[in-house]
């Protein structure tokens, strides 16, 4: 679930951005967001690109030292590390650059606009601009009065207004952003409406089970055709002892064991692209995220639940839903894919698009 860490309608931030400042628990917040984020980067990129330069690079001298013809080779193998050194180096940097348009004197302006869906998240629009929200805001589309931070084009508070977007059109915007991040169109929803896929999903994923057998082929080859090389290359079966074999056996079992779980995979979506079924849930939906993993295999994943059902997006999708609002989830039952989605207005709650 993205943080409420940062409410961007807090009317201590509103208040206060008002006279071009930053009120102490929204600076405080965004010191969280991007100050710490970026000198942890920052130290990470300068560590591990200084770390493999001396590395690699005394590697490389040696080499060269030796007289050795094969130098370039450590010299493209220190590209991949550099590159990853300094992605995290950029991204501190980056990070760091905003906190500085944050703190800079007289860097909040204002200017009335919409929030709409652009490249997989919400952003600001206003006149000659783009603006984004802070990382732990979540925002439903709609007029607002935005107060950003100049240079970086960073969202720090908003007010909602009527202007000419009424709650209708903002619920169409929120809706477009549900088609585009779990790729439906206007006729996928219909034909999910009756609980059946439509043709486009169907080749949609038809076309997902081709791919994973292609892979399957690719991998179920690998083994035989890397056996058969080293084979060849040493002149045939005879110079080989039992004991060579043993590699090439516990590579190839890894490889026939991946080469089942895809084998599952395949059959369960041609099940489910020709079965056609379709089922639904309605409720209020939450959000949940989970963490799996440490260190480099660490990895995010993203999930809608609703009522008392969990389902596994996108991160796009995750951003595009408003958290609490209700909708109506069109899923393949054996999966649990998302094939659609729609907001439900719910006449017992609160408008969540309406000025308040």
């Amino acid at each position: 679930m993205r943080s409420g860490n940062y409410d961007v309608t807090n009317p201590d931030f509103v208040s206060a951005n008002r006279y071009g400042q930053m009120a102490p628990q929204q600076l405080e917040a965004l010191k969280v967001a991007y100050l710490w984020p970026g000198i942890g980067f920052l130290v990470l990129g300068t560590v591990i690109g200084g770390f493999l330069l001396l590395m690699l690079g005394g590697m490389i001298i040696g080499m060269l030292a030796d007289g050795d013809d094969e130098w370039w080779i450590g010299l493209i193998v220190l590209v991949f590390p550099l590159l990853f050194g300094g992605g995290f180096f950029l991204a501190g940097a980056r990070n760091l650059w905003v906190w500085s348009r944050v703190t800079a004197t007289g860097s909040l302006a204002t200017a009335e606009g919409r929030l709409v869906w652009h490249r997989n998240n919400y952003r600001g629009e206003i006149e000659g601009a783009r603006l984004s929200l802070p990382g732990a805001a979540e925002l439903p589309p709609g007029a607002y009065r935005f107060f950003y931070v100049t240079g970086a084009n960073l969202i720090a508070s908003v007010e909602r207004l009527t202007l000419n977007v009424p709650p209708h059109e903002a619920l169409a915007e929120l809706t477009r952003a549900l088609q585009e991040s779990l790729d439906f169109r206007p006729e996928d929803l219909e034909a999910n409406r009756t609980l059946q896929i439509s043709a486009r999903q169907r080749t949609n994923l038809i076309a997902g089970v081709v791919g994973l057998s292609a892979l399957l082929g690719v991998l179920f080859l690998v083994p035989v055709v890397a056996m058969a090389v080293v084979i060849w290359s040493e002149g045939g079966i005879g110079r080989f002892s039992d004991t060579d074999y043993v590699p090439f056996l516990c590579f190839g079992g890894i490889m026939l064991l991946v080469d089942v779980v895809i084998l599952f995979a395949i059959f369960s979506g041609v099940r489910e692209a020709f079965a056609g079924r379709v089922e639904s849930v309605t409720g209020h939906l939450q959000e949940r995220t989970e963490v799996r993993g440490s260190g480099k295999s660490r990895h995010t994943y993203y999930y809608y639940v609703v009522d008392g059902q969990k389902f596994q997006v996108s991160p796009a999708a995750h951003k595009a839903s408003i958290e609490g609002m209700r909708y109506r989830l069109f899923y393949l039952p054996r999966s649990k894919k998302v094939l659609s989605a729609e907001p439900i207005p719910d006449p017992h709650a609160e408008d969540r698009f309406s000025p308040r």
